[in-house]
């Protein structure tokens, strides 16, 4: 006879729980700036200076390869354009 128990959680390889939606991308507390990004649903217009200020204490990008839209301004190179 074999108990099982329903309320057993489920273990990884590892035998820890698996990640929550919370583990993986933790809740923002009050004091993090939001800055909305332009898009169909969100007609905001795009502020470097307000995103990068937003950024500052987070995450460490180089905005200078963004131009003041948020867009890409590196240039891609063909094969073609190796200077031999």
């Amino acid at each position: 006879n074999t108990n099982t128990n329903t309320n057993t959680q489920t273990l990884d390889r590892f035998g820890l729980p698996p990640p929550t939606i919370d583990d993986v991308f933790p809740p923002l507390s009050s004091d993090v700036s939001r800055v909305p990004m332009h898009s169909k649903r969100c007609p905001h217009d795009f502020d470097k200076d307000e995103v990068a200020n937003a950024m500052k204490n987070h995450l460490g990008v180089d905005l200078d390869v963004f131009d003041d839209r948020g867009y890409s301004i590196h240039v891609e190179r063909n094969d073609d354009d190796d200077d031999d």
